[in-house]
């Protein structure tokens, strides 16, 4: 018979343990981090974070091109954000693997690019074959031949949602071996990234026509519908979905779905604004990451919603959306363009969770409310991540208190990603103008028009600059150009401000013009990619995007709107060639909603326009009533070569004549 050990024996071993583990735990801030690579001088978030890893990283350029071609090895491009939990985790476990590291530092060329930086690589793969595929563009590997086309593309997408060292190891092999085979031989991915190119940037079947039957089957991507499914084990909320829905007519179905979401895991009802994704095979695994400009989306679309609906919760949901921009998110004089994920092994967050002793902080009353009304119970809510368990409970005076603790004894901040990006800010104001607006708020409001009045001083020396901070950078693309023209329009829908009107014209036309390609109905968002030795087939327009309204549907809005507001006929042209253009090329899929969405509002032939003393007011309550509809306050050029429009509502057509609307 086994005999048992000693129980002196076991503790002796116990204590032994717990011992070793505790010097760890102690030593391990005095042990110095490995050497850093040349990754170590950089600005960007995404990129720093790989900074320690044991692989020779080069950004991307002429330089690893050309030495792909010359010592003929297959490329590694990674593209990846700050606020991908996916590239969090894949740093800091697969990357750091040295046995990884050294296959890939054998047999690749690794290139990194900080999607954050420069958004218009997020979109450039694959552009239109990546949509119904349902790849996840915060967090892209691609592996090139030595020409730099496409051999094959390792990430999560809907139909693979897990991406482990196992999986990555093996795709790696898998590129090395298809390269060699290939022998100089065009890879069969890249013919797909071809036929891409051809439908976006060609025209090759001539013009397009809109089919108005196509409709985007939501019901498939949404579940009761409480969020957006991009995968069984992953989920997320999409803005351009709703404004879909409000483009339709849809509003009774918008707002039963935005009421689902504001009781998902997604809302933060606390600290307000809405985490970025949500995963496992329970959907309540969250990634505590916040993009800013999705969080502006989400402002705007429930202020919509909420108007249209009247529905007081959507309103609070908006303004504590809002509220977290131009709190939790503002940096200094500028905007952070997100807020990176703290997540801890256990699912927990630092700054998000509320652990034992800040629930105790509440009295037992509120503790007891926050069990019954925001999931705050230990032991059964393991992230103890605030959740809203019924929408009413938003407005409760108990809802009040509770955040106003919470947010007192906060242990520690979120942290933000500090540059100041025109294409963030830009965007951000203009929505939350049109969020406020909506709202009725005028606190709000005079709080947004002041971050629009701030986006001049992205004017450095008479130069447009993309990003302020930590140097200016005069690269400019057409989602900068486009976001100042958004919020320069808003601004002057809101208050009837003719010089912003006159500003953002200046820079919408000077944008459809540098950004145009030569075929009709085909803007590049970044003709000139970085490096002269250019990935093949990359500068293409961005149909479609998951952070926010793509360039192409904010292009056909603006140019439409500005062009049928002030009589400038060829930029309403330029809007229904865009529609026609890309009419029938998009795949039914929510991350072509917004572009669906400005293609059913967009190519009306005419606007409202409301006249007399009251124009502002006029307009705001009409777009609260619906918001759908185009409508403008007849001030400076809108009101046409009369200079003003009369008491009363009116429909101007793309001929600029105005007909009075009983």
């Amino acid at each position: 018979m086994m005999q048992r050990p000693a129980f002196n024996v076991v503790t002796f071993i116990l204590v032994t343990l717990c011992s070793a583990g505790a010097i760890v735990a102690m030593t391990k801030r005095f042990i110095p981090p490995p050497p850093a690579n040349s990754l170590k001088d950089s600005s960007d978030a995404f990129l720093t974070q790989a900074m320690y890893q044991p692989i020779q990283w080069q950004l991307i350029g002429d330089a690893p091109l050309a030495q792909a071609r010359r010592e003929n090895k297959p490329i590694m491009l990674v593209i990846g954000t700050p606020w991908s939990n996916p590239a969090r985790a894949f740093d800091r476990e697969v990357f750091r693997d040295p046995e990884i590291a050294n296959y890939v530092g054998r047999y690749f060329v690794c290139m990194r690019v900080d999607g954050n930086e420069y958004p218009e690589w997020l979109n450039a793969m694959l552009p239109l074959s990546r949509i119904s595929a349902g790849m996840q563009p915060g967090y892209q590997i691609w592996t090139l031949d030595s020409q730099a086309r496409v051999i094959r593309f390792i990430g999560r997408s809907e139909d693979s949602p897990t991406l482990n060292a196992t999986t990555f190891y093996a795709n790696l092999r898998q590129s090395v071996a298809e390269f060699a085979e290939l022998a100089g031989e065009e890879p069969s991915l890249y013919r797909a990234q071809t036929q891409d190119f051809v439908q976006l940037t060609l025209n090759a079947n001539g013009g397009n026509r809109l089919d108005r039957r196509r409709e985007l089957p939501l019901s498939v991507y949404t579940n009761g519908p409480s969020m957006l499914i991009q995968s069984a084990e992953r989920a997320s909320v999409e803005p351009g979905v709703i404004r879909y829905m409000l483009a339709a007519g849809r509003f009774e179905e918008a707002e039963v779905v935005l009421m689902e979401w504001i009781t998902s895991a997604l809302f933060d009802p606390v600290n307000g604004g809405w985490w970025n994704s949500v995963r496992g095979a329970q959907l309540d695994r969250l990634s505590y990451d916040k993009l800013t400009i999705q969080n502006a989306e989400m402002a705007s679309v429930l202020a919509a919603v909420a108007a249209a609906r009247k529905n007081p919760h959507l309103a609070e949901a908006a303004r504590l959306t809002f509220d977290y921009i131009y709190t939790v998110a503002k940096n200094g004089d500028g905007i952070a363009s997100c807020q990176i994920g703290d997540e801890e092994q256990n699912g927990r967050s630092k700054s998000a969770s509320v652990g034992r002793a800040r629930l105790g902080t509440l009295t037992p009353e509120l503790q007891r409310w926050a069990g019954e009304n925001l999931n705050l119970v230990l032991g059964q809510n393991s992230t103890m991540v605030p959740r809203l368990n019924n929408a009413p409970a938003l407005l409760a005076p108990e809802m009040v208190a509770i955040r106003r603790e919470l947010r007192k004894d906060r242990p520690e901040s979120a942290e933000m990603v500090t540059e100041r990006y025109l294409y963030v800010e830009g965007t951000v104001a203009a929505r939350t103008i049109e969020a406020a607006n909506l709202l009725g708020d005028a606190s709000r409001l005079d709080t947004a028009l002041l971050a629009n009045d701030r986006l001049r001083e992205f004017i450095v020396n008479d130069v447009w600059q993309r990003r302020l901070s930590p140097e200016p950078s005069a690269e400019v693309t057409f989602k900068c150009q486009l976001a100042y023209a958004d919020s320069e329009l808003q601004a002057f829908i809101a208050t009837g401000r003719v010089v912003s009107l006159s500003n953002g014209l200046e820079i919408l036309k000077t944008a459809m013009k540098s950004h145009a390609s030569g075929v009709k109905g085909v803007y590049l968002n970044a003709p000139k990619f970085i490096g002269k030795l250019q990935i093949p087939q990359v500068a293409v327009p961005e149909v479609a995007d998951n952070i926010g309204q793509s360039t192409t549907a904010t292009a056909v809005r603006l140019c439409a709107a500005y062009g049928l507001a002030l009589g400038e006929r060829p930029l309403y042209e330029v809007s229904r060639q865009i529609v026609e253009h890309n009419a029938n090329i998009l795949p039914t899929h929510p991350l072509a909603a917004s572009m669906m969405a400005v293609a059913i509002t967009s190519t009306s032939d005419s606007i409202l326009v409301a006249g007399g003393s009251d124009a502002v007011e006029r307009c705001a309550q009409l777009m609260r009533e619906d918001p759908s509809r185009m409508v403008f306050p007849g001030i400076g050029k809108v009101a046409g070569t009369k200079g003003t429009v009369p008491q009363g509502l009116f429909r101007k057509s793309s001929t600029g004549v105005l007909t009075p609307v009983r």
